[in-house]
């Protein structure tokens, strides 16, 4: 029997929970915004406000609230403090102090209150504020990463959990189930729920647990059950007696692999069959946070991130949010707003698109004028994904996130931006945008990771490469600054390009010389075929022969023929990018075979399957003039003549002639 339907406690918990990115849910102007500050060493505050049966309040209550302190509020959180709009202080517990300045608070309601203020900034707050003495209000979860060791019984999980670090994140949830991790990627975690939950009638209850992969729970400080992963039934059950009223709940959950889910239901006396625990958690309250407020400031530079969508671009993840600045109505008509938002890039406008490519804490620095006075704040915000809407995130297509990075100024970029906006721009299907940011890439002397950088050049150039804009492909490696640590293998890509798909011997002679003295196989390979078919055969003949071959020499002609013939195969098939692969194979494992001009006619054969005809053909005349004593001179002289036929009928003609005249006694002359 199922004990509950997951997916549906997700759709009640969203209604509790107060996203990260969303400043208290909606920053509001507080009806009590106009109260007196509760003590004056304190010199920020912002204002809550709650919407609930305040007057029927039992003084068990608790709301849960996220606030951005602006930098302003100590590492740990000991100095927030939640008074009423009247000055008096009410217990509360920061459950959450960063990542950033995002920081989530629980306190105590008070019977006929609505509005609150949540003070902070003051570096020497003194006594400690008032505890929180129950939880009666959902349940406290605070997850750490699982550091190993046996989970076999209840005792060894709960062991588990005091060994568990670091910290991951402690939030409110509303039910005791849960099936996700709110605070990140990890799935290695174990985790700890404590509360209370409320006996309506005196009796023998019996609890049922579900888990994947172990979890305990615990009554009053009683071992009631144990369970191993499984279904969500009742096998895994235990009894005990309660009395009218609320009693201790504890209980423990450790995940070690995939997402990670446990389920909490109870069969109270006189009932027929097993529930959901429901409120009998007690219900938590959520509250809406104003904007911030300083002592003595009429302009106080604020806003709120509005956490959009996401998007994949292949594989990584960007991030759309909404920055809107907040300012009293009084102000906001003749402000003007300024945006930094900390990845070097900026902006201006009351309500401002921003996509983060990366995820990370960002000082993002808002400058709010009026007239002539001025506020600048600098919030610490933290960029990730929505993990409590994993099960069902926020997505948008990459496109959409690309036209706001499309405005981006790429001189300004990092070089993680600017991989990442590439390969935004890739995905999204827009090329002039990725040709402009790997161009600004390959520009940067310094790399964050060489290996990733030289990987999305070289996917926009194929892009490019494909779409018959070569001449753009050549342009991003054109650019790669002189001292960069990619530049040999720029080179390489270059020459590629100018080998096989717009000729240009003399400028890869020229380009790759300088690799000649190197221990680069692969660039000495280039530079022997440029050299070759720029008509120095002999040169680039002595280069290839003093590269040594792979595998045994008495090997070679097997091999070398197997390869040309999966070449050739790959050919039929239309597959050039594996024929170009494994001639890249061949030719690198057998470097002398290219002199004998027949991986030349393969290799002429690919480039008029890629549609590039043209250069095929400069390519097999090249060869032939360099190497005439070749075997296959006769037909590259052929091959080249019937592909100009049409675009270029006199050049085509001319290499005729040069076949007849060279070659009089070839079939191919007659």
């Amino acid at each position: 029997m199922v004990i509950y339907i997951i997916h549906k406690f997700f759709e009640s918990i969203r209604t509790h929970a107060v996203l990260l990115f969303v400043v208290g849910a909606v920053l509001v102007q507080s009806q009590a915004s106009g109260a007196s500050w509760f003590d004056n060493t304190w010199p920020l505050r912002r204002s809550v406000d709650v919407t609930w049966n305040a007057d029927a309040a039992a003084g068990d209550e608790l709301c849960m609230i996220e606030l951005y302190a602006t930098g302003r509020a100590n590492p740990s959180g000991d100095d927030l403090r939640v008074a009423t709009a009247e000055g008096k202080l009410v217990a509360s517990r920061v459950l959450m102090a960063g990542p950033g300045d995002a920081t989530r608070v629980l306190f105590n309601l008070q019977k006929g209150v609505r509005n609150y203020f949540v003070y902070f900034g003051n570096k020497n707050p003194g006594a400690a504020a008032p505890p929180i003495k129950h939880i009666r209000s959902g349940l406290v979860y605070e997850m750490r990463q699982f550091t190993g060791g046996p989970v076999d019984n209840a005792e060894q999980v709960r062991r588990a959990w005091e060994r568990g670090k670091p910290v991951l994140g402690t939030t409110m949830i509303q039910q005791p189930m849960y099936g996700l991790n709110p605070f990140g990627p990890s799935e290695n975690t174990v985790s700890h729920f404590s509360g209370s939950i409320f006996a309506s009638v005196e009796g023998e209850y019996q609890f049922a647990l579900a888990a994947d992969d172990r979890a305990t729970v615990q009554v009053d400080g009683k071992n009631i059950i144990f369970a191993n992963i499984g279904p969500a039934d009742i096998r895994h059950a235990g009894k005990i007696t309660l009395t009218r009223g609320w009693h201790d709940l504890t209980l423990y959950h450790v995940n070690t692999g995939g997402p990670g889910w446990f389920t909490l239901g109870w069969r109270p006396p006189g009932a027929k069959q097993f529930e959901g625990v429901g409120r009998s958690v007690g219900v938590l309250v959520s509250g809406q946070v104003g904007p911030l407020e300083e002592r003595g400031k009429t302009l106080v530079a604020d806003f709120r991130a509005e956490y959009q969508s996401e998007a994949d671009m292949d594989g990584a993840v960007s991030h759309r949010i909404r920055f809107v600045g907040t300012l009293p109505e009084s102000l906001i008509k003749n402000a003007t707003f300024e945006w930094d938002f900390g990845d070097d890039l900026r902006a201006t406008g009351a309500k401002v698109d921003h996509v983060f490519l990366t995820e990370g804490v960002y000082p993002v620095k808002l400058t709010a004028r009026v007239g002539n006075n001025t506020d600048t704040r600098t919030t610490q915000l933290h960029v990730t994904r929505e993990w409590t809407r994993s099960d069902d995130p926020q997505t948008e297509a990459p496109d959409v996130h690309a036209k706001v990075v499309a405005g981006y100024d790429v001189a300004s970029m990092t070089t993680t931006g600017l991989m990442r906006a590439t390969r935004l721009h890739l995905t999204a299907g827009r090329p002039d945008d990725a040709l402009r940011s790997a161009v600004a890439l390959a520009k940067k002397p310094a790399r964050v990771d060489p290996n990733e950088t030289l990987r999305v050049l070289r996917d926009v150039s194929n892009a490019l490469r494909e779409q018959g804009r070569v001449d753009d492909a050549i342009s991003i490696w054109r650019a790669v600054a002189p001292d960069a640590p990619i530049q040999r293998r720029a080179s390489v890509e270059l020459a590629e390009l100018q080998l096989w798909w717009k000729p240009d011997f003399a400028s890869v002679v020229k380009d790759l010389t300088r690799f000649e003295k190197q221990d680069d196989r692969t660039a000495k390979i280039a530079l022997a075929h440029a050299l070759v078919l720029s008509g120095r055969a002999k040169d680039g003949e002595a280069l290839l022969k003093s590269l040594p071959e792979k595998n045994a020499p008495q090997k070679a002609a097997a091999l070398t023929g197997a390869m040309a013939r999966s070449v050739e195969y790959y050919i039929e098939e239309g597959d050039t990018e594996t024929g170009e692969a494994t001639w890249d194979r061949w030719q690198g494992e057998y470097p002398e075979s290219f002199l004998n001009g027949y991986s030349v006619l393969l290799r002429t054969r690919l480039m008029e399957k890629r549609r590039a005809p043209q250069a095929a053909a400069k390519v097999a005349e090249a060869f032939a003039v360099s190497v005439p004593g070749s075997s296959y001179a006769p037909q590259l002289l052929d091959r080249a003549a019937k592909l100009l036929e049409t675009s270029d009928p006199k050049k085509s003609a001319e290499l005729r002639l040069m076949l007849k005249q060279k070659y009089p006694e070839d079939p191919l002359s007659q």
